[in-house]
């Protein structure tokens, strides 16, 4: 278990945003915090900072979606 404590607390976020595997359960949030818990020691923080960072990027995709939609 890799223990992220001591990071950033933007160490989290780095990680499932750059890691393919993780990145592809952002829409699926128990499926990634489960295989998160299994691999990654977090702080509340990180956590905290993770899920904040995921619904601005769920809602900034959807936005584009949105726009994309009116121009078609």
């Amino acid at each position: 278990m890799i223990n992220l404590k001591e990071y950033n607390e933007r160490e989290l976020s780095l990680i499932v945003f750059n890691t393919e595997s993780l990145y592809n359960l952002i829409d699926n949030q128990p499926a990634l915090i489960a295989k998160l818990e299994s691999r990654y020691q977090y702080s509340k923080k990180q956590s905290s900072i993770l899920l904040n960072d995921i619904e601005d990027y769920l809602s900034l995709t959807a936005l584009h979606l949105n726009r994309s939609q009116v121009l078609i």
